[in-house]
């Protein structure tokens, strides 16, 4: 017995002092998903992460927030497409063909604007068709959120501008 209530003391103190520490400092973003997709994000992880589908049109949109913030510069577009492109030849052994490479504005924020063709996976049929991806970084208050929109390359272009629309729709509280 004195067990048992020395074990329920113990719980109810460590459950007084979680419920006193300070909540972790929310998000600058709040991310938008497109009017018409399929919301397949987990409840446990809408605060970091967000996942929806368009699967009419085989789209998918994927944003995340992560720490770290780096400025948007030339040199910043430079590196990250390196990076990019290593990361998916040492993931895939296929090369990321980079379309675009840019700055772009979201709420007022300079973000940066990639966009890339992806190559099938290794084990697709020969037939598989090339996908593109638009991905956005935005940077802001010591964290950054990144954006990826992916499409059938051959339908990618009509639904560029829904992308950009989407990514200008992010919310970032200042």
């Amino acid at each position: 017995m004195k067990n048992a209530i020395l074990g329920s003391v113990i719980l109810f103190v460590a459950a007084a002092a979680v419920a006193k520490k300070p909540a972790a400092p929310a998000s600058h973003f709040d991310f938008k998903i497109p009017e018409g997709w399929v919301d397949k994000t987990p409840a446990a992880t809408r605060a970091s992460y967000r996942m929806a589908f368009d699967e009419a049109n085989q789209l998918a949109f994927q944003a995340k927030i992560a720490p770290g913030a780096e400025q948007v510069t030339p040199e910043f577009l430079e590196m990250y497409v390196a990076e990019a492109q290593k990361a998916v030849k040492r993931i895939t052994g296929s090369e990321l063909k980079v379309i675009k490479k840019e700055s772009f504005d979201v709420a007022g924020v300079v973000a940066a604007r990639f966009e890339f063709e992806t190559p099938p996976p290794a084990d697709a049929p020969p037939e598989a068709p090339l996908a593109r991806q638009m991905q956005y970084y935005v940077p802001f208050g010591g964290e950054h959120a990144l954006l990826t929109f992916s499409a059938p390359a051959k339908t990618f272009d009509s639904f560029a501008p829904l992308f950009d629309k989407t990514a200008r729709a992010t919310v970032i509280r200042k």
